[in-house]
């Protein structure tokens, strides 16, 4: 922890008798560079001590003045204000990245403890829209983050690959289908059966009861039915494979819910006989009227079981294999209320772990004001998003003046970097709970919020060390960093791995995501306040150290949120 941060905690606490501990999170920035390095609003303390905050600052203002690393401290109203020694400030900040590298800001809070994360969990025959990219970005940089602080972290693709819309596909290959289309254009071919098949069922109700007679026997182990169910599985998990690489997304265990079907039976058994369960209109159900929530049902009318059923044995196999401290579940707002009886159903089983199921929910998501629907057809494919972006960017790219030092092969590896990151960004650059109108103008933006600017930023300082071309001396003359920007871009370079636990803490990557674009805009108003290359050179020495800094933060950030840092742009 920052020593000037400690002491303001630790002299405001004997003080005020209150623990340390109570203090550090109260600690926050000014409004105004002007006024101050630190602020400690007194808010908080007016109602023990019985005195009005304005007070209780003046007095803290007297205490905390002239500390080993305090140089000042003034009361405004309610707050104190507190300047610090802003050398040693630098020292504190810089060695340590120095010294961590591309571990700065790594904690031991998880160790010992494993966190389940379910993210993507795609259905197989249905290509990836624009709207998969949610649960998918979201999932891939909470499971870094999560490493990031020491947790043993298991990535979990739990695959769409059971349940009535494989009854829906069968029905439609047989009345439409062709293997030859199939082969040739896979998860689209598949995909555009199971949209037919939902507008014919709209006209012919009773097509309906024939894709729920095809389920009933693909449950029934029907051989026919099982043979398609796993040519469609095999076609779709190949077609998923290139999403992935595309997105740099990796997983620990990809396991179907297909995977559970022995398993279900027995849990439905043990259900029915700890009265846990029971009939209602030929369903099997478990109540829920003591906590006012409607019924989950565990098995339909028709003998078929549905995704609850086959989510609770996922839990119960998740825990006996990797004994989690938490699984979190990212998976869309529209499903909150399965995810509480989950827990709940769990809890009636005698599970205690069962507190420990987190539902990490998000909003929808627009593309250009369009809400999607995939029994529809109303979607934009992901990988058609991804292509598009990757050309724009490159295209972007060849108007730069400074790409004509790239080759043609460089050139097109940053495009992929870039234009992929973009979307990625374009996504966790907003609170996973809001909902989020993708548009092109916004997402490829390298001048302002944006993971173009962002990469940039991150490729100039690249450029700047090249130009430089020697190892980070040593031996510092921290004092010399005395700028303003200087200052207040080692200030934001410290908040980093506060900002890295907060996002672990919230299950928000846009709070990495957030930090990294006030980071590259502290970064560029520092480059163009402040020469680096030709000073005197302990200036120019500490400089580039800074620089190095900075550049360490931004690829780590970067790869936090699942994005490539290019070193060239």
């Amino acid at each position: 922890m920052n020593l000037a941060v400690r002491e303001i905690a630790e002299r405001a606490s004997g003080h005020l008798g209150l623990p340390p501990q109570e203090i550090y999170p109260l600690i926050t920035s000014p409004p105004d560079e002007g006024l101050g390095d630190y602020a400690l609003p007194c808010f908080a303390f007016a109602q023990k001590l019985r005195r009005s905050p304005a007070e209780i600052a003046k007095e803290l203002a007297d205490v905390l003045r002239g500390g080993q690393h305090i140089v000042n401290a003034e009361s405004a109203g309610p707050y104190v204000n507190i300047t610090v020694d802003r050398a040693k400030l630098m020292q504190y900040v810089l060695s340590g990245i120095l010294s961590g590298g591309e571990n700065y800001g790594r904690e031991s809070d998880g160790a010992g403890k494993t966190i389940v994360i379910d993210y993507s969990s795609p259905n197989i025959a249905r290509p990836f829209s624009i709207a998969h990219l949610r649960s998918t970005a979201l999932g891939n940089s909470l499971k870094r983050i999560y490493e990031h602080l020491g947790y043993r972290v298991v990535g979990v693709n739990h695959l769409g690959d059971w349940g009535v819309q494989f009854g829906t596909l069968i029905a439609a290959y047989n009345r439409w289908g062709s293997q030859e289309r199939v082969e040739q254009d896979s998860i689209y071919e598949l995909f555009r059966l199971y949209v037919r098949f939902n507008e014919e069922s709209e006209r012919d109700p009773m097509l309906k009861e024939e894709a729920r007679a095809w389920f009933k026997r693909l449950e029934d182990g029907d051989p026919e039915a099982l043979k398609l169910w796993k040519w469609f599985v095999d076609e779709s998990v190949q077609a998923f494979q290139r999403y992935y690489e595309l997105l740099g997304v990796e997983f620990t265990e990809i396991r179907g819910e297909s995977a559970y079907r022995d398993q279900m039976a027995p849990l439905i058994e043990d259900l029915l006989q700890k009265g846990i369960a029971k009939e209602s209109q030929g369903a099997i159900v478990i109540p829920f009227e003591e906590e006012g929530l409607t019924p989950l049902i565990i098995r339909t009318k028709d003998g078929t079981t549905v995704y609850a059923t086959r989510d609770l044995c996922s839990a119960i196999h998740h825990y006996e294999k990797y004994g989690f401290h938490k699984k979190l579940y990212v998976v869309d707002a529209g499903q909150s209320l399965h995810f509480k009886q989950l827990a709940l159903a769990l809890g009636k089983l005698g599970y205690p772990w069962a507190t420990g199921l987190v539902h990490v929910p998000f909003g929808v998501m627009l593309f250009e004001d369009q809400r999607m629907s995939t029994r529809r057809g109303h979607v934009v494919f992901l990988e058609e998003v991804l292509k598009r972006s990757i050309e724009l960017t490159r295209s972007i790219i060849d108007t730069i003046k400074k790409s004509s030092e790239l080759t043609e092969k460089e050139k097109e590896q940053v495009a992929q970097d870039v234009g992929v990151s973009a979307i990625v960004y374009a996504d966790l650059s907003r609170s996973r709970t809001h909902d989020i109108n993708f548009r092109w103008d916004e997402v490829l933006n390298f001048n302002g919020q944006s993971g173009p600017y962002v990469q940039y930023t991150h490729a100039r300082l690249a450029g700047v060390l090249r130009k430089y071309g020697k190892s980070i001396p040593s031996e510092l003359t921290y004092s010399l960093l005395s700028h303003p920007q200087e200052i207040s871009l080692a200030k934001c370079l410290e908040e980093f791995p506060m900002k890295v636990k907060h996002a672990a803490e919230e299950y928000e990557p846009f709070v990495v995501a957030g930090y990294l674009g006030n980071l590259a805009a502290s970064v560029n108003q520092f480059y163009d306040n402040c020469r680096v290359l030709g000073e005197e050179p302990s200036l120019e020495e500490a400089r580039i150290a800074l620089v190095y800094s900075a550049k360490i933060v931004l690829k780590k950030g970067l790869e936090l949120l699942g994005m490539k840092a290019p070193e060239r742009m």
